[in-house]
This record gives structure tokens, C-alpha cells and sequence, in this order.
């Protein structure tokens, strides 16, 4: 697990910092607290529930979308980089069968299911 120092700046920071918006302004937008955004951009949390994921993705405009937070927090959790928006998948396939990506289902729809 890659150690806080060695990871990029969380997406909701580069937000912040590209629009000059202070981390209280960004977490009044998406209705949480300064310092529940700022353990998110840390990654001193787990993975933010669905709604609160939403929220932040509303909150940016979808500038910075669902599934950029999650890859983040899985970069964050593994060192592993997430693959095309699958977060890491890779399929088992039997020898000389080509490769195709499994039909993405929308973070947005993963998360209301």
C-alpha cells in the first residue's frame, strides 16, 4: 500500500486547487462536513459510501466524476492503478481468445442498485 506521501493529489484537491475553492466551500457544496472532505482527500477513510461519492461527483459539476474517486481510493488501498473503469478487472480467458472488456455499468447505476 503506497505510503500517504508517495500517492497523487485526490481529485476533489486538484479540483479545489484548479478553482480556488477552500475545502470548506467544496464540502458545504456536497453537504459534508471540512473535515470529513479533508480524510477523504487524505485517504485517512475507506472508500466514501455511494451517496456521499454522489454528492462530491454533484458538487464538482462531474468534473471530477464517481468513478475518478474511486480509482483513487483503490490506487490508494492497493498501489494498484485501475484499469479503463473497471477498477482492476481482469478476465480469465482460455488461450488465444481475444480480449473484450466486460459492458461497463455506470458507477452512478453500480451505486443505486
Amino acid at each position: 500500500m503506497p505510503e500517504p506521501a508517495d500517492l497523487p493529489l485526490h481529485p476533489l484537491r486538484r479540483y479545489r486547487d484548479k478553482h480556488n475553492l477552500r475545502l470548506q466551500d467544496l464540502a458545504a457544496l456536497a453537504g459534508l462536513s471540512a473535515p470529513g472532505l479533508s480524510r477523504i482527500e487524505a485517504g485517512a477513510t475507506e472508500l466514501p459510501g455511494c451517496g456521499v461519492i454522489l454528492a462530491l461527483a454533484t458538487a464538482t459539476q462531474h468534473e471530477v466524476g464517481e468513478i475518478d474517486i474511486f480509482r483513487w481510493h483503490f490506487h490508494a488501498r492497493t498501489g494498484a492503478q485501475a484499469v479503463a473503469g473497471t477498477i482492476g478487472y481482469q478476465p480469465h480467458r482460455a488461450p488465444g481468445v481475444a480480449a473484450t472488456p466486460p459492458a461497463a455499468i455506470p458507477v452512478k447505476e453500480a451505486c443505486s442498485l
